[in-house]
């Protein structure tokens, strides 16, 4: 069924034409109105999941008929990521819609623009579903006004226990969280679902409500239902080594080597999807770094494609960490 899809297997239905943004949207907010709970709510209550914080319908289903009328348009163009339904942490800040961290004392608070991580999943197609539930300002590791899907009465962890419940419960195939001790971590592990801290400040956190920007650093990051999901799992038949390798890309921003994002993305392999989220979550490459390395990758297959890609992350690596230093 279209509301059981991951993100690896949404991308290829929508990418071939077997399922549409709208039925796979309107499948997401059926698996919401059944497993939820009920509406969303502040406190939660027993036997309720309660996952979201706001949820808006009707604007998913706007992006979602704009999702299928670009990829009409654009073909083979349309960004992997297009017509894929997501939902936000409340601390990520969406213009025109409320933005409460969970917490009655920003009931009112409505931004008047995006953060730049919901821009740039936007601009590449993707489908808002709703806020999930945070810890109240994200505070703590419980995330109490959400049940585990798994067993309603235990802990969902926290902060980002709404992300990692609505994943775990399938009512999106991605979602977006905060780390700054354990947020992403926590609440993957009590709910069965997949992340990676990022390392501070590789991913943008403007337009994101801080914990404490004195005390710590957040972590920008997202969750997917499998590690598959998150295009970890292979390369080709990649060994750990590759992998790990591939990885450290996930945690660099405004680098100069994002076309490796952009190139993967229109490959075949199952680093497309993680390569995909990269290009949206960091700047555009230039025409020359694209080209340059299109060109080492053309031709090659199986472990020699995981072996140039493995050489050009760390040389890109390399060359970024070079440039920070100074």
């Amino acid at each position: 069924m279209s509301d059981d899809l991951g993100v690896l297997d949404a991308a290829r239905l929508l990418a071939a034409g077997d399922l549409s943004s709208i039925e796979l949207t309107e499948a997401c907010l059926r698996r919401i109105e059944e497993r939820n709970g009920g509406p969303p709510t502040f406190d939660g209550g027993p036997d309720r999941v309660n996952a979201w914080a706001r949820l808006y319908p009707e604007l998913a289903r706007e992006q979602a008929t704009a999702a299928d009328e670009r990829r009409v348009r654009e073909g083979d163009a349309t960004p992997l990521l297009c017509g894929i339904p997501i939902g936000l942490k409340d601390l990520y800040a969406v213009a025109g819609l409320p933005l409460t961290a969970s917490s009655r004392v920003l009931e009112g608070n409505v931004p008047a623009i995006d953060s730049t991580a919901w821009q740039r999943l936007r601009e590449q197609g993707m489908v808002l579903l709703g806020h999930t539930h945070t810890h109240e300002f994200a505070a703590g590791g419980t995330t109490d006004q959400v049940g585990n899907p798994w067993a309603p009465e235990r802990i969902v962890g926290g902060s980002s226990g709404g992300s990692a419940a609505a994943l775990a419960a399938g009512m999106t195939p991605a979602a977006l969280g905060t780390d700054t001790c354990g947020s992403l971590r926590i609440p993957s592990a009590c709910c069965g679902t997949s992340t990676i801290m990022p390392s501070a400040g590789r991913l943008t956190l403007d337009g994101v409500i801080p914990l404490a920007r004195t005390l710590d650093q957040l972590r920008a990051g997202d969750l997917a239902r499998r590690f598959g999901d998150r295009g970890e799992d292979e390369l080709d038949g990649a060994d750990d080594a590759t992998i790990s390798q591939r990885l450290l890309v996930m945690n660099m921003d405004d680098a100069p080597y994002v076309d490796l994002a952009r190139t993967l993305a229109r490959s075949s392999d199952r680093a497309a999807v993680e390569a995909a989220f990269l290009v949206v979550l960091t700047r555009a490459p230039s025409a020359e770094e694209a080209r340059r390395f299109e060109e080492r990758l053309r031709g090659a297959r199986g472990e020699e494609r995981a072996r140039r890609v493995a050489d050009l992350l760390a040389a890109l690596r390399s060359t970024t960490e070079a440039a920070w230093n100074h």
